[in-house]
């Protein structure tokens, strides 16, 4: 039995479906190439979610038996993956992987992994343009230069795989229970520049070191940078966006906002917007929302946003719009 959402528009699509047909799955994957051998008895109960946009696509899946899995990744793009955390036992193109591990599946030719039963996972896929865009706006050498035409698998000491399964819950949960937010820019931005500029920036250090950029250098930068973000501070940035502006490479500006913030420039920019909100709550007339001022801000995923806010201010949004109508 089949149970299925779907939204479409010429852009745009969002897809959630239950099955108990693994060809059905398999079928409605649109764009994979994907063959499944059952490896345990009993009855399927697996589900999948597909959020596309023009130049990204995301999967979530998860299955409740063990398959040996074989296919091909959507032709023109490249993929990656990542396991939900807590999924282990899952051998990949002939390795064991863990939740820890970030995935880049072979651009031309099929894959091969057996998972154990409970399988949970996401892919990401990019077009190729869009990832050349995003490798020259940070200042990086071109994506072919460091994936390679070969599959890789790389273990993270740091927080990339973990923040970038909470990036894809966040969007899946989001398109869920409101297929709608499909269409929202700050969704489309976080799939097709946020996401791609976190993976590509990261495997991009592993394959490739450099000099670190001298005092003078990271200074000049820092200042350049917070100019524009000062400059247009009403239009949210993301951080390739920032890195061609100020003409730098994404490891010169990481290290500049390191040295002087002591954290890096996507936390920074996040500080912006947390206080530009915070700033519109406390000053605008009582009949403002929290999400217009959110959504003016980037923010598209209004239950994230508001545990964002707290942990920052130490309160909700709405108890700092409230604090304003009280004091008035």
């Amino acid at each position: 039995m089949t149970k299925a959402n779907v939204q479409e528009t010429s852009a745009t699509r969002c897809f959630t479906g239950n099955f108990g047909d693994i060809d059905q799955f398999s079928e409605a994957t649109r764009g994979w190439d994907l063959d499944f051998r059952q490896l345990t008895p009993g009855r399927l109960d697996a589900s999948l979610s597909v959020v596309i946009q023009p130049h990204a696509r995301m999967e979530a899946s998860r299955f409740n038996q063990r398959f040996q899995q074989f296919g091909a990744t959507p032709q023109g793009m490249r993929t990656f993956g990542v396991l939900e955390r807590g999924i282990f036992g899952v051998n990949w193109y002939g390795r064991q992987i863990s939740d820890a591990t970030l995935l880049y599946f072979h651009p031309t030719s099929g894959f091969e992994a057996v998972s154990q039963k409970e399988f949970d996972c996401y892919t990401l896929s990019f077009s190729e343009a869009q990832l050349a865009e995003v490798s020259e706006r940070l200042g990086l050498p071109d994506a072919h230069t460091f994936l390679g035409q070969n599959e890789t698998a790389h273990t993270f000491g740091n927080e990339l795989v973990a923040d970038t399964r909470n990036r894809l819950r966040h969007i899946f949960d989001a398109v869920r229970s409101n297929p709608a937010i499909a269409e929202d820019p700050g969704l489309r931005n976080e799939m097709e520049q946020e996401i791609p500029s976190q993976l590509l920036s990261a495997l991009s250090s592993i394959t490739n070191e450099v000099p670190r950029p001298s005092i003078r250098s990271r200074r000049r930068t820092l200042e350049k940078a917070i100019n524009l973000v000062n400059e247009q501070a009403a239009i949210p940035l993301t951080i390739a966006e920032l890195c061609g502006a100020v003409g730098v490479s994404w490891r010169t500006l990481d290290y500049a906002f390191k040295e002087h913030f002591g954290i890096s420039p996507k936390r920074y920019l996040m500080a912006v917007r947390l206080n530009a909100v915070r700033k519109e709550l406390s000053s605008m007339p009582s009949r403002v929302t929290v999400a217009s001022v959110a959504s003016r801000w980037g923010f598209w995923h209004m239950s994230q946003f508001a545990k964002e806010y707290k942990k920052f201010f130490g309160e909700l949004p709405s108890e700092t719009l409230n604090k304003k109508g009280t004091a008035q």
